[in-house]
């Protein structure tokens, strides 16, 4: 007889391992130059939960122009084709045109909006190249670099009450480029805002919202497709620039 598996029990199952994955990692994580524990377990856990398209680290994010974002607690980014390139300090740094998405580690959700929102936006208002991908039969035209996914995660939330009205309005108050389009904390809620239909507040609290942010996670990566390839003539061009200067 074919046994059968239902969905819930599948997710609530993943929901335990997910919250004993990011307790261990805040528990068991040596915090370095790279951030603090909390930072490292919400990496591990992101890392070892994505496909491997993806890859994620701690960043700056650099332009072709040579501006640079703010440092970004967690960056993900395209696994394949992108260099990723360290300065002697070990800081990562990696092209805008790489960035799926980036994320911010705060103990609480409560009063970072506002923070979140502009780190957000000093990696939205960088420059993006687009140039055209070979491939054995000819070459595809180069692709408009798409949307930034932004979020935040927390240990708590933080609120006490009125969870839905406190965070929409938090969300509302975030310009174009400072959009926070996830989040999570891990003592048990989870949203998503405008990922389906502008402006609505997609809302989870208690035993499913850990599981709810990786999936609505992967689900929103996936939507985006593949970054734009980078035209390194680009920053050649701005590093020999700086060379003759």
């Amino acid at each position: 007889m074919t046994r059968k598996t239902s969905m819930a029990a599948l997710f609530g199952s993943m929901q335990k391992r997910l919250v004993t994955e990011l307790e261990s990692g805040r528990v068991n994580a040596h915090p370095t130059t790279s951030g603090t524990a909390a930072e490292v377990a919400w990496r591990e856990l992101l890392a070892s939960h994505l496909p491997q398209r993806y890859r994620v680290d701690t960043a700056h994010v650099m332009d072709c122009e040579g501006r640079h974002s703010e440092q970004i607690d967690i960056v993900i980014y395209d696994a394949h084709f992108t260099p990723r390139l360290s300065d002697y300090k070990g800081v990562v740094w990696v092209p805008a045109e790489s960035i799926y998405a980036v994320l911010e580690v705060k103990p609480t959700l409560q009063g970072q909006f506002v923070y979140a929102g502009k780190k957000a936006a000093s990696v939205r208002q960088l420059s993006r190249t687009s140039t055209c991908i070979t491939y054995a039969a000819g070459e595809y035209p180069a692709k408009e670099p798409g949307p930034i996914l932004a979020g935040i995660v927390a240990d708590s939330l933080g609120w006490q009450t009125s969870a839905r009205q406190r965070l929409t309005h938090a969300i509302e108050g975030l310009g174009t480029d400072q959009r926070l389009d996830l989040g999570c904390s891990a003592d048990g809620i989870a949203f998503a805002s405008g990922l389906e239909t502008p402006g609505d507040l997609e809302l989870v609290e208690g035993g499913g919202s850990l599981t709810f942010f990786i999936v609505r996670l992967v689900e929103s990566l996936r939507r985006l497709g593949t970054v734009p390839a980078l035209d390194f003539g680009a920053y050649l061009k701005a590093f020999e620039m700086g060379e003759s200067g």
